[in-house]
This record gives structure tokens, C-alpha cells and sequence, in this order.
């Protein structure tokens, strides 16, 4: 189990409001034919990469690459910085050795805070 985080939370709270009587938030989503194969293990078919992809569009910015992924990889970061490692491998599902591989980068703010030091 995850935790959903409070500036994930506030917006989904807000989507639960107007769902009144509803089960689901995202209820049109799990009516599709693609969600109903993800179910059944084939989770490529929802492509909520491609979705993703319009809504950044639409805001005005260009996609990055590689849309989940770089999200996934950014969050375990920002995670790793606040809590257990432990923890946050659970959550975000990776093993120690791809978690070194990937999320353990040296960052500027480390650096600043480890020289300033008394």
C-alpha cells in the first residue's frame, strides 16, 4: 500500500466532491474496453501515456520523454529526500539495486547544505 500525498490528495478530494453517490472517481475510465484488458493484466492498453501527452499539450507546454517514467523517477527522488528508503521502495516498487541505479543522484541542495555545515 502507498500513500496518496497531500498535493496529489487535495485535487482527487476535490474530483470525490463532485462525484456525488459515484463509487469511482474516474468511473468513465474504468467503463472502457482498454481498462476492462488492463484488469485481465494487458495494462498497456489504457495508454494514459497518450492522454497525459494531449492534456500537456493542451496546457501549452511541449511532452518530455518518456512522460511516466520521468515522472515515477522524480517522485522516488523527491520521496527518497524526505523519507526511509525502505519505505519508499515499497511504495514505488523497486528493489535496492535499481533504486541506487536510478534514484540516488547527488544534488546541488546536498551539496550546498553539506559545505555549509558548522
Amino acid at each position: 500500500m502507498a500513500p496518496i500525498f497531500p498535493p496529489v490528495r487535495c485535487h482527487l478530494q476535490a474530483l470525490w466532491e463532485q462525484t456525488e453517490g459515484k463509487t469511482y472517481i474516474f468511473e468513465q475510465l474504468r467503463k472502457r474496453e482498454s481498462t476492462k484488458r488492463g484488469e485481465r493484466g494487458n495494462w498497456r492498453a489504457i495508454n494514459l501515456r497518450e492522454r497525459l501527452r494531449r492534456k500537456i499539450v493542451k496546457a501549452g507546454f511541449r511532452p518530455w520523454p518518456k512522460l511516466w517514467q520521468n515522472l515515477r523517477s522524480s517522485a522516488g527522488i523527491d520521496l527518497l529526500a524526505r523519507f526511509p528508503p525502505a519505505a519508499v521502495l515499497e511504495w514505488i516498487g523497486h528493489t535496492a539495486d535499481v533504486a541506487r541505479e536510478h534514484y540516488f543522484p547527488i544534488r546541488q541542495v546536498d551539496i550546498e547544505k553539506a559545505t555549509n555545515e558548522e
